[in-house]
C-alpha cells in the first residue's frame, strides 16, 4: 500500500471516491489540501483528512474499504498526525456517532473524552450532533 498526499494529479480520483460515500458529495479546499490517501497499485482504499483549530486538529474525513488491513489504516493515521504535527497540532479528536467505532480508534490511540466544550465555528459540538456523539482524542 501507499500513502499520497491530495495533488493535482490524483484530485479527480479523489473526487471520484468522494462520491461513492452516500451524502458525501464534495469537501472544502481547505481540508481537501489535507487529504491523504491510502492506495494499492490499482485504487483508493483510503481517505483522511483534518480540519485545523489553533492548536487541535479534527478528523473530517475517515473513510475506508472493509477490506483494508488494520495496519495498513494506522499507518495512514500515523502519516496523517505527522502532516499535523508539522502544523503545530498537539492533540487530535474524531467525533463518532457508533459505540462500535470506540474500539477501533481506541487501538488507533484515542481515548474517550467529553465533547460538550468542543466548539466548531463559535457552535458548541454537542448541539450539532446531539447526544450520541462520542468524542474522542489523541494526544500527539
Amino acid at each position: 500500500m501507499l500513502i499520497e498526499k491530495s495533488n493535482v494529479d490524483n484530485s479527480e480520483e479523489i473526487k471520484a471516491f468522494l462520491k461513492r460515500i452516500p451524502g458525501l458529495n464534495e469537501i472544502d479546499d481547505e481540508i481537501f489540501d489535507r487529504i491523504l490517501i491510502l492506495k494499492n497499485e490499482f485504487e483508493i482504499k483510503a481517505i483522511i483528512s483534518y480540519e485545523c483549530f489553533t492548536d487541535k486538529g479534527l478528523i473530517r474525513c475517515f473513510i475506508f474499504q472493509k477490506d483494508v488491513e488494520f495496519d495498513d489504516l494506522n499507518m495512514l493515521m500515523n502519516e496523517m498526525i505527522k502532516n499535523a504535527k508539522k502544523e503545530n497540532i498537539g492533540m487530535i479528536i474524531t467525533i463518532i456517532e457508533e459505540d462500535e467505532l470506540k474500539y477501533f480508534f481506541e487501538k488507533l490511540g484515542f481515548k474517550e473524552c467529553l465533547i460538550d466544550n468542543i466548539y466548531i465555528r463559535e457552535m458548541p459540538l454537542i448541539s450539532i450532533l446531539g447526544n450520541s456523539a462520542i468524542g474522542m482524542i489523541k494526544e500527539i
